[in-house]
């Protein structure tokens, strides 16, 4: 009798919880992710033409940036003969990102990140010229604001290099796309740094960077033969000035609204103490002016 009713138990239990315990309740992906290997980066790069374009622009820039790099610090050092200076060169080509990247987020979400990409290049590359300029203690300063300039254009650059990766690419193909462009700057560091000390030692600091310029050029030039829609920069506003350094577009919102929350705050209170809680229209009309 015990094991009949074990039994009827065990079924009822069954119709009313069909999903066993061994069933495994995995979300099934929203596209087919093409395997990553050499060949996916072989295969990708010989048939999308966009995509390698792309690749081959961060190709020459990345290396001409790390080979112009030592030029840069071996420079101040013969010309100051301090450490500091060569600290400073290293900040600027980190820390002006970190100011500028909410600027570039708002420029590259407004304009044409093609447009935005091959702008950066130019700039650079006339940056990078001028550093030519540099020939004595008394220019030394000249290094600096120009290094600047040209980290910030890179603020500009990268962001939009990544995020065209989804235009040129199917949806399967994304994963492979960043993958290979993160793995490519790892290389371009290991060339580029080895580069730039034996272009330094064999021809000069000047070839350096003429090298360098050149590379920006040569990657302005594979971008702008890139052909590709960019939805985002029609349906976007018109980019403002006041754009480029206003941040906090709710925040005017958030001050005219406070008296609304402080009545609100009072009526909660009042609730409270006529009826012991707060009702639900006690918040009506909470955040309006």
């Amino acid at each position: 009798m015990t094991e009949s009713i074990e039994g009827n138990d065990s079924l009822l239990l069954k119709e009313v919880f069909p999903i066993t315990l061994a069933t495994r309740m995995e979300p099934e992906p929203e596209h087919v992710v093409s395997s990553i290997s050499l060949a996916s980066y072989v295969r990708l790069i010989r048939v999308n033409k966009n995509l390698r374009r792309l690749w081959l622009a961060q190709i020459v820039s990345e290396i001409g940036d790390w080979l112009y790099t030592l030029s840069i610090y071996t420079l101040l050092l013969q010309l100051t003969g301090n450490a500091a200076s060569v600290a400073l060169a290293l900040v600027l080509q980190v820390l002006p990102q970190t100011f500028v990247g909410p600027t570039a987020g708002v420029v590259n979400d407004r304009l044409k990140r093609k447009h935005v990409m091959i702008a950066a290049d130019l700039i650079r590359f006339a940056v990078v010229l001028a550093m030519m300029f540099v020939r004595s203690r008394s220019m030394v300063w000249l290094i600096y604001p120009l290094l600047v300039a040209e980290t910030s254009m890179t603020a500009f650059f990268e962001p939009a290099r990544s995020a065209v990766i989804p235009n040129i690419a199917d949806a399967g193909e994304v994963l492979v796309a960043n993958t290979l462009s993160s793995a490519t700057w790892s290389v371009n560091l290991m060339i580029g740094a080895a580069l730039g000390g034996v272009v330094a030692a064999l021809f000069g600091r000047n070839v350096a960077f003429i090298l360098n310029a050149l590379s920006f050029l040569a990657s302005a030039a594979l971008i702008a033969g890139m052909h590709f829609e960019e939805p985002h920069a029609g349906a976007a506003a018109p980019l403002r000035f006041r754009d480029l350094v206003d941040f906090s577009p709710n925040y005017g919102r958030v001050r005219l609204h406070a008296p609304s929350s402080c009545a609100t705050a009072r009526r909660f209170r009042q609730g409270r103490r006529t009826d012991g809680g707060a009702k639900l229209g006690d918040f009506h009309g909470y955040g309006s002016a």
